[in-house]
C-alpha cells in the first residue's frame, strides 16, 4: 500500500509519503535545507526496487506546518518519531545535504541501522575557504549579498543569481534564523555538536558530486578520511545531487542501498 499522507507529530503537520508493503527492507530519505521530499522523486518512482520508501517534509518545509521554533534537534525528535510511527525500525537512512545530522542521529540512537548521507553538511563546511564567515555578521541586504557572492563569485555562470537568491532567503525567513545564524553557521556549535555526532558511529557512507559549491566535495573527503568511511562521487554532479543524477547513477544508489542490506551490519 502506497499513502501520501499528513501526521501530527509534536504538534506539527508533517507532510509524507509512506509505502508499506510486503517487502521486508525499509528506506527512509531525508531531505535537506529548505527543500521537500520531491527532490527524491526519481527514487519514489523508481519501481525495479527491492526496498520500500518513505519520506517526509520537516518543519516550515515542502508542505509541512512550521508552527514551533526551527532547529537541528527538532528535526531530529520529527525524524525519530517518524520512525516509530511508521514502523520502519533498523532502517537505513538516505539524507541530503542538512538532512544528515537528524540521519546520523536516528543511527546513533538505534532507530536506523545504517545512514547514506548524500551532499552532507559536515563539520568542515564552515571552516572551507570559500565560505566566507563575514557572511555570519552582516544583516544588511547589500552586504549580506555582496558575501555571499564572495563565495563561489569566480565559479560557474549563473552561480550569483542562486547566490543572490540564498541571501535574500536567510534576510527574509525569520523562521530559518535560529536554525542558521545559531546552528548552521555557528563554528563553536559545528565542533561541539555536529562533529562529534560524525564521530559517533560509522555505520555511514558518503555519496557526493564533484561539482558542489555548497557543500564543497572537499570537506567530504576530509570527513570519509577523518572517518575511514567509504565514499562515492560523480562527475558533473552538483549539490543538487538528485536532480543531476542520470538513470544510470539513480540505479547505481539503488544497488548501493540493497547491498548495505546484504552486508553484516551492526549498529
Amino acid at each position: 500500500m502506497v499513502n501520501n499522507i499528513t501526521f501530527e507529530i509534536l504538534g506539527e503537520k508533517i507532510n509524507s509519503y509512506v509505502e508499506q508493503t510486503n517487502k521486508p527492507k525499509k528506506v527512509l530519505f531525508l531531505h535537506g535545507f529548505n527543500s521537500s521530499f520531491k527532490i527524491f522523486e526519481k527514487i519514489i518512482n523508481e519501481k525495479n526496487r527491492d526496498f520500500d520508501v518513505a519520506t517526509f517534509d520537516f518543519p516550515g518545509c515542502g508542505s509541512s506546518s512550521c508552527e514551533n521554533k526551527v532547529c537541528l534537534e527538532i528535526y531530529q525528535q520529527i525524524t525519530r518519531e517518524f520512525i516509530k510511527l511508521i514502523g520502519y525500525n533498523k532502517c537505513i537512512i538516505v539524507s541530503h545535504s542538512l538532512g544528515a545530522v537528524s540521519a546520523l542521529r536516528a543511527v546513533v540512537d538505534g532507530y536506523a541501522q545504517y545512514a547514506i548521507l548524500t551532499s552532507p553538511y559536515n563539520y568542515y563546511w564552515n571552516t572551507h575557504p570559500l565560505l566566507n564567515q563575514k557572511m555570519i555578521s552582516q544583516y544588511k541586504e547589500n552586504s549580506f549579498k555582496n558575501s555571499i557572492l564572495e563565495l563561489n563569485g569566480k565559479m560557474k555562470t549563473g552561480i550569483e543569481k542562486i547566490n543572490f537568491e540564498m541571501a535574500k532567503f536567510f534576510l527574509k525567513n525569520n523562521k530559518f534564523h535560529f536554525l542558521c545564524f545559531e546552528q548552521i553557521f555557528n563554528t563553536e556549535y559545528t565542533e561541539s555538536v555536529i562533529r562529534p555526532l560524525f564521530n559517533s558511529t560509522h555505520q555511514y557512507s558518503i555519496i557526493t558530486g564533484k561539482n558542489d559549491f555548497y557543500v564543497p566535495y572537499d570537506t567530504c573527503v576530509k570527513v570519509a578520511n577523518d572517518q575511514n568511511i567509504e565514499i562515492i562521487s560523480f562527475d558533473n554532479v552538483s549539490h543538487h545531487l538528485w536532480i543531476d543524477i542520470n538513470q544510470s547513477q539513480t540505479q547505481m544508489i539503488i544497488g548501493y542501498i540493497e547491498h548495505i542490506f546484504d552486508k553484516d551490519i551492526k549498529c
